[in-house]
């Protein structure tokens, strides 16, 4: 609901809030060419499924109170609750129109969803990297943090300068281990490493070299080595998962390219 968007907006950054609130506007202004345009070809949604939706919203809360109060954290109450509702079923039946008009794909298109989204079957990304790693101070004040990334980026234009990356990581390196061979570690996939280390290492092409990358284990400088994928599932066991995950996406490009076209038709101002 929209409203349950503009309220996160409270608990984010200065930085953040403006990028927050743009993006709940273009929800609900995408909402809104929804709901014009099933008006526009007389759908409606049906009210019996409405009240029931209603009504086991409600069932969740032991009194009228507790359900109030929900409903005021929403920054809703019940008449605006039950306008939410009638909106997203109005806009859930152009929805169905729109879906009902795409053909299944066929066996060769799920075959080519399969094989362009290996992980979504049990396939997995795989990388090998060479690190050096510059430890933080147990202190967690941040001027004491300088020290350690300002011998990261030394180390760092060394290396762009053409010294051997495995050189610089037996010289410097504080993991002792890896630095012993020149700062390889084993292949690593999803979840095993820092979040900071995960993404910064999947966007390196092979035998490129990160900016100082800063984790809770220290200050990294990483060189990715290589990139596999692990075999998926077999498609005969997963065919059918895969059907109907390309019936989604196409499902989603269907409503995107019914957005695209209505803003084509639309007048839209904005002024934030």
């Amino acid at each position: 609901m929209l409203a349950r968007q503009l309220l996160v907006s409270k608990a984010l950054t200065e930085q953040q809030k403006p990028m927050a609130m743009r993006k709940a506007l273009a929800a609900l202004l995408d909402r809104e060419l929804l709901v014009q345009e099933a008006l526009g070809r007389n759908l409606k949604a049906d009210e019996r499924a409405l009240q029931q939706a209603y009504d086991a919203g409600r069932a969740s809360h032991k009194d009228d109170r507790a359900w109030r109060e929900f409903l005021a954290a929403q920054g809703l109450d019940e008449a605006t609750f039950l306008m939410e509702l009638r909106t997203q079923a109005t806009v859930n039946v152009l929805l169905q129109q729109e879906v009902g008009k795409l053909p299944p794909p066929t066996d060769q298109e799920v075959q080519a969803y399969y094989s362009a989204n290996p992980f979504r079957f049990g396939g997995q990304r795989r990388l090998t990297v060479s690190q050096i790693l510059f430890k933080l101070p147990a202190d967690p004040d941040p001027r004491l943090r300088l020290e350690p990334l300002r011998r990261a980026k030394a180390a760092l234009t060394r290396i762009r300068r053409g010294e051997d990356f495995a050189k610089v990581a037996r010289e410097l390196s504080e993991d002792r281990e890896s630095a012993s061979s020149g700062g390889e570690i084993p292949p690593f996939g999803k979840g095993e490493k820092p979040e900071e280390y995960e993404k910064a290492a999947s966007v390196l092409e092979v035998g490129a070299v990160s900016d100082p990358v800063l984790t809770t284990e220290g200050i990294f400088i990483l060189k990715l080595r290589q990139a596999n994928i692990t075999a998926p599932a077999p498609f005969e066991q997963v065919q059918e998962i895969a059907r109907r995950l390309a019936v989604q996406e196409r499902r989603e490009r269907a409503m995107e390219g019914l957005v695209a076209s209505l803003k084509v038709k639309a007048r839209i101002e904005t002024f934030i």
